[in-house]
């Protein structure tokens, strides 16, 4: 088993409900990624490919290009600023695609316990999945996008919570809920007073979740690739 902590390894993440102005960007540059056109039917083929119209259509171009990336820099800028997700883990499936947890690894109150069968979530906000491939979890299928997660603590046993609502800000709403799974758990040899987040590539297409805090390490073999 392969357990990995990519926290050196960002996906591209954006804030849910801003940035839409990057997200415009890359939909245009991939529509000007073709030879551009700004000749007339009447013009000859030369002047299409090598005339006037087609040097306007590569600074065209580059201008696009440019202000793609300020933009695009400005908004990871911004997500690292008002993120309270500040760790990270990932796992990467045979085929290159990969799913990816951020969390917040602090401690609000210096907790050294959970309380039993409340919902909680690392740093009392939400753990945001990243999937770059259709999985399954208990067999209902999560598709490519991204979703937040909670877990219930329990004795002897956990539930892991993946939800839709990503909002920023939000509180959990069991409603939202797109499934649940159980959550194997074991004694850590020491207590730690952080949370910590992790997964283990246990088979080619299954990718498993671990959560550890205080006294107790919760993991979840659930991550399916389709």
């Amino acid at each position: 088993m392969k357990w990995q902590d990519s926290s050196r390894i960002a996906p591209p993440i954006y804030h849910a409900g801003s940035c839409w102005v990057g997200h415009l960007c890359l939909r245009k540059l991939r529509d000007i990624q073709r030879k551009p056109r700004f000749c007339y039917a009447s013009w000859p083929k030369s002047a299409c490919h090598f005339g006037w119209a087609y040097r306007a259509g590569v600074l065209m171009r580059r201008f696009v290009i440019s202000y793609c990336l300020i933009v695009l820099s400005m908004c990871a800028v911004s997500f690292a600023q008002d993120a309270p997700q500040n760790s990270m883990a990932s796992c990467t499936y045979t085929d290159g695609t990969s799913l990816t947890v951020r969390y917040s690894d602090t401690n609000p109150g210096k907790k050294r316990e959970l309380q039993s069968g409340k919902v909680w979530s690392p740093g009392d906000v939400p753990m945001l999945l990243f999937t770059e491939t259709p999985v399954t979890v208990s067999g209902v299928e999560l598709a490519v996008g991204a979703y937040s997660m909670y877990v219930i603590p329990d004795k002897g046993k956990w539930t892991l919570i993946i939800n839709k609502n990503i909002a920023a800000g939000t509180t959990y709403d069991e409603k939202q809920d797109v499934t649940r799974t159980p959550m194997q758990t074991g004694q850590l040899p020491a207590a730690i007073d952080q949370p910590h987040v992790s997964f283990g590539h246990v088979a080619p297409k299954v990718c498993s979740l671990r959560v550890d805090f205080a006294k107790t390490g919760a993991w979840a073999d659930s991550f399916n690739q389709k």
